[in-house]
């Protein structure tokens, strides 16, 4: 009795984890990051909130200041959307050109052979540290996906933006 309560435990732990134990055959991806899911044309997943506008997908999907110092860094926080708890951030690539910044954010898919994960949307953080040199306004450009319906692996490009000012 001892032993199946312990194995409960660590089962249960694993799975509240998401899916950061990898056992033998998992098998992972790396996507470009859903900023914008549309399980219907006109149903929209974002953190339960249907968003309207371009400003309201960009307010939810980039967290960084609305001013900042020249020079000094800052880090700004990029959120994708993730399926269920098999999808965790991976990394993100940063391209800075002067008063542009171009944050393109990736996600580990991982596929378990005999098991699935717990089904739950997911928000996934991707924190940036950046700067910018030089005063006036500056853009933070994020590149994504945009999928409509359950073909997660695919998916148009979008960009969502932020301008910044830099005192």
């Amino acid at each position: 009795m001892h032993f199946r309560t312990v194995y409960i435990t660590l089962l249960l732990a694993a799975l509240a984890a998401g899916c950061d134990v990898m056992p033998t055959g998992v098998r992972g991806s790396r996507q470009m990051g859903i900023l914008e899911w549309r399980i219907h044309p006109s149903l929209q997943v974002r953190a339960q909130a249907r968003l309207e506008t371009a400003s309201e997908l960009a307010r939810a999907v980039i967290a960084a200041p609305d001013t900042v110092e020249a020079g000094a860094f800052f880090t700004a926080t990029v959120t994708t959307i993730g399926a269920d708890y098999c999808w965790q951030p991976a990394d993100a690539t940063l391209q800075l050109d002067g008063s542009t910044a171009v944050v393109t954010p990736y996600d580990s898919v991982l596929s378990y052979p005999d098991t699935g994960c717990a089904d739950a949307r997911r928000e996934l953080l991707h924190p940036v540290r950046l700067r910018f040199t030089r005063p006036g306004e500056a853009v933070l450009r994020v590149r994504g996906r945009k999928v409509v319906g359950q073909d997660l692996d695919g998916g148009e490009e979008v960009v969502v933006e932020k301008r910044i000012q830099v005192l």
